[in-house]
């Protein structure tokens, strides 16, 4: 079976307006929709869509985006009998046959653990995280600057992200590291073998934690070129989280257990980090308000 796991967080009408897209998919032979404890009345309106195709539940507290979907993917195992389970957010347009597509790729390749498409944005323009390289600690130091990150990038190659334009007029699959983790679709048994999502993550960093895990196992993943996934980017994150500040603090945590954890950093470079992310949170606070202001006064 292909089962669909929908998290939906205070965010009913963009989850109802996916579901009214999706729910006559063939491919698609279940959708869980998962209500991550939302504090608004998401629950109870989503509940006139169960049908014998669609669950609705609700988690007994919000730990976030792994934890949610774990709930999702162990409730599916429990029900059903999964093949493949698509982890999609709600603000996502994807074809049938996009789906199709991807979950027949999976179900052809046995090395191969999961399946994206090429991740687009409203304007259709190819976004710059479609998919990235398992970061190392070098980028990790880096990517806390903004300026750092433009200047690494434009005087060494050594980019954690793939060329996007170089995918433009490519077709067929593309072998990445890291899929984006706004949709994607991935083998059952592969999760069920890796232990899940870490549920140690609150939000960011899970699908890079999750690759690790894949690639550790011997699997691979890919992006098929020809599979358009539209991503209204940052609008699930926007409605739920608003305060930079704790925005920053728990992509910090998430990092944080990426290098202890996994890349088994030592307790020096832990400190560095620390330090190198505590300034770059309030230079990216200060260049992004800069920008807004500009962008603002040159509409007037």
């Amino acid at each position: 079976m292909n089962i669909m796991i929908l998290l939906n967080y205070n965010d009913f009408q963009t989850t109802e307006i996916f579901l009214n897209e999706i729910k006559e998919y063939k491919i698609l032979h279940k959708i869980i929709v998962v209500d991550n404890c939302s504090t608004d009345n998401s629950y109870d309106l989503l509940k006139k869509f169960v049908s014998e195709k669609i669950d609705v539940i609700s988690s007994d507290s919000n730990k976030g985006y792994a934890s949610g979907n774990n709930y999702g993917i162990k409730y599916a195992e429990k029900n059903y009998i999964p093949q493949n389970i698509i982890i999609s957010n709600p603000d996502i347009n994807v074809s049938e046959d996009s789906i199709r597509n991807i979950c027949n790729h999976l179900d052809s390749h046995d090395k191969v653990a999961a399946v994206s498409g090429l991740i687009h944005d409203i304007n259709e323009n190819i976004v710059a995280n479609f998919a990235w390289r398992l970061p190392r600690y070098q980028h990790m130091i880096i990517n806390t600057s903004l300026v750092l990150s433009k200047l690494h990038t434009i005087i060494t190659s050594d980019s954690q992200f793939y060329n996007r334009n170089e995918l433009v007029d490519q077709s067929g699959s593309f072998d990445v590291e890291v899929l984006s983790g706004c949709f994607f679709a991935i083998k059952y048994k592969v999760m069920k073998n890796i232990d899940y999502f870490d549920e140690r993550t609150f939000l960011y960093n899970e699908e890079t934690i999750l690759a690790h895990k894949i690639k550790e196992e011997g699997f691979k993943e890919v992006i098929l070129v020809d599979e358009k996934i539209i991503h209204h980017q940052g609008l699930s994150i926007k409605k739920s989280i608003n305060n930079w500040k704790f925005k920053s603090k728990i992509l910090e945590e998430s990092q944080l257990i990426y290098l202890k954890k996994y890349l088994k950093i030592s307790k020096s470079k832990i400190r560095l980090f620390k330090i190198c992310f505590y300034v770059g949170k309030y230079e990216k606070y200060l260049l992004t308000n800069i920008k807004q202001k500009l962008m603002e006064k040159s509409k007037e």
